[in-house]
């Protein structure tokens, strides 16, 4: 489950770790991030993303799409 702070409220997603490939062992580590994109259903007007604050490119550029691994924070199981 993540729990995303939001400018009108607070977010709960949740994806079973099994459909992303996930078996996750005590003390398992790994580096990542996850954001949620809000728009009017045409074009995003907003990003936030939990750890990579870098990211606030709304213009579906070639940019967007490049990974920063140095900006992501660490998921701990």
């Amino acid at each position: 489950m993540v729990v995303l702070a939001g400018q009108n409220g607070d977010f709960e997603c949740s994806i079973p770790l099994e459909t992303l490939g996930l078996k996750p062992t005590p003390g398992l580590k790994l580096k990542g991030d996850t954001g949620i994109l809000r728009g009017n259903g045409f074009q995003t007007h907003y990003r936030v993303y939990w750890s990579n604050k870098a990211t606030a490119i709304t213009a579906d550029v070639p940019s967007e799409a490049q990974l920063s691994p140095a900006l992501w924070g660490t998921f701990g199981f």
